[in-house]
């Protein structure tokens, strides 16, 4: 608000220069988005192999299959630290990359107007560090859309087995259990 008191013009500039930063650093974004699931992917994958085997321990040892188990344990675990390193990784890059992004162009403006002399540096040098205190504040807010945004997919993950489980549930008469329980007189 103050930044738009100060010099509108060169607010709204900056403004839009963020928003066209958001525009570009979208394809990250979706980066960041498909490298989430494919850890959640993978986490899944991992932990239907590790279920597996515990419920086949015993048969495991009779038919003296260990040693393929555990190279079959062994690759899904690389794969799963893979794909959760890569995951971390964009989302931690994602929110230090868009506030550098803000910081250059904001730079770049001064040292445009100073170099013009359109305005006076000094109140551009306000509302840069204005806009800077709002980048610091929305590297803030990306780091935790990002964090948000990769546990999402864990929760989608979930959404999708808990509609498959009730699909494949059978129904077993036609009363729910608020009438069954109005009949039972305790």
């Amino acid at each position: 608000v103050s930044a738009m008191l100060l010099s509108p013009l060169f607010a709204l500039g900056i403004f839009g220069v963020a928003v066209l930063l958001f525009l570009v650093l979208r394809p990250l974004t979706n980066w960041a988005k498909r490298a989430s699931r494919a850890d959640v992917t993978e986490n899944t994958s991992y932990a239907r192999e590790i279920t597996q085997s515990v419920m086949v321990a015993r048969e495991i040892e009779v038919f003296n299959v260990g040693e393929q188990v555990k190279l079959d344990v062994a690759r899904v675990v690389e794969q799963t630290r893979v794909k959760s390193r890569l995951a971390i990784l964009t989302q931690r890059l994602l929110a230090p990359l868009y506030q550098s992004f803000v910081m250059l162009m904001a730079f770049g403006a001064m040292a445009t107007v100073a170099v013009s002399g359109v305005a006076h540096v000094e109140v551009l040098g306000i509302i840069v560090l204005i806009m800077l205190r709002l980048a610091s504040y929305t590297q803030g807010l990306q780091s935790v859309y990002h964090h948000v945004v990769g546990k999402a997919v864990f929760l989608e993950e979930l959404g999708e087995a808990e509609q498959k489980h009730r699909r494949g549930a059978n129904i077993v008469g036609t009363r729910s259990v608020d009438q069954i329980l109005s009949l039972i007189h305790i």
